[in-house]
């Protein structure tokens, strides 16, 4: 990641999480006993969350020095509380030295596999962090995750015999060792590429459970306005190029991570309606009356299910008589 980046980040993260520090309050000071000899203690600095930040926003070295000084922050109370909700910046380091070193996919399932553990104690995530994150995450892993077969390492292998019995029984017949040794090559080959398929299978499950997590998580605030709606069409828009990109596995993964963010999206209406602005609430409606988006429609399960489309025009009806209310001089947040 270039340094511009890494100060955008930096920044980002800053502003949102550096709270002004609060006034001591005086105390009335004690005049020691002439007696007691009074030793003055060095006092032993503690970083405010400015500094704790600017450390954490150094770039990983990944030598055995620098993954355990990572493991030791990753292990801290403020790294889950305060840094990881607000920046995937380590996990971005981690998918570009993967690339980099051209590692295998297991190495990235073992990648998301540690981030994912981490992100399960986060309260929130940002939805900005999320987006820039997913962008890289599609750029590094769309290579990885080719198109899987569906058939079985059986299937494949049978297939495999057929297809040498119906070419090459002549061969068998007059030279049977040379059609074992050619038939038992291209059966192994068949079955590393099976097991390859497996990891990959795995990997996309890694990329489903580690987006579900976060998107379950995801956390706009009211002074966005606009941008929290447009954050979450850009976010869904991306799952969808995921699945386009093969690192979601299959339809049923793509609509259930779709649910996740228009459930969220929808708490965060119920939460902060009141506080959005009517000429919010007819962009979001004008976008859904003209069908913009082709994620909002995604086949459900059963037809009787309340679509996507559905559960956000409800929720929008919510929140604009929220807001009225709200600018009528009324809270009604808690009765609507």
């Amino acid at each position: 990641m270039n340094l511009n980046t890494r100060f955008w980040l930096g920044s980002m993260v800053i502003l949102s999480l550096c709270t002004p520090s609060l006034q001591a309050k005086k105390r009335k000071k004690r005049k020691p006993r002439e007696t007691i000899e009074y030793v003055q203690k060095e006092k032993k600095h503690t970083p405010t969350a400015e500094e704790l930040i600017n450390e954490l926003l150094r770039p990983i070295s990944f030598t055995q020095e620098g993954l355990k000084r990572f493991i030791q922050q990753y292990n801290t109370s403020f790294y889950v509380e305060r840094f990881l909700p607000a920046c995937f910046i380590h996990l971005i380091d981690f998918l570009e030295f993967g690339q980099q070193q051209e590692k295998t996919a297991q190495f990235f399932l073992s990648v998301l596999a540690l981030f994912t553990q981490r992100l399960q104690a986060c309260e929130w995530v940002n939805p900005y962090a999320l987006l820039a994150l997913m962008e890289r995450m599609e750029e590094v892993l769309k290579t990885q995750c080719m198109r899987v077969e569906d058939q079985d390492t059986f299937t494949q292998v049978q297939t495999e015999l057929k297809r040498a019995l119906l070419e090459n029984f002549d061969l068998l017949k007059e030279q049977p060792e040379e059609f074992l040794q050619k038939t038992a090559t291209q059966i192994s080959q068949t079955v590393q590429f099976s097991n390859a398929q497996y990891v990959i299978r795995e990997l996309q499950a890694a990329v489903t459970q580690f987006l579900l997590t976060a998107t379950n998580k995801l956390i706009w605030h009211p002074r966005e306005k606009g941008d929290s709606w447009r954050m979450m069409v850009a976010i869904a828009n991306l799952l969808q190029g995921f699945f386009e990109s093969h690192l979601i596995a299959t339809y049923e993964d793509l609509n259930l991570l779709i649910w996740s963010l228009v459930y969220r999206f929808g708490y965060f209406i119920e939460c902060a309606g009141s506080q959005l602005t009517p000429d919010v609430y007819k962009i979001m409606q004008n976008e859904l009356q003209e069908k913009k988006h082709a994620w909002l429609f995604l086949r459900e399960q059963e037809a009787e299910m309340t679509s996507k489309e559905g559960y956000l025009i409800s929720a929008l009806m919510r929140g604009i008589t929220k807001a009225e209310a709200y600018t009528s001089g009324l809270s009604v947040d808690r009765f609507i």
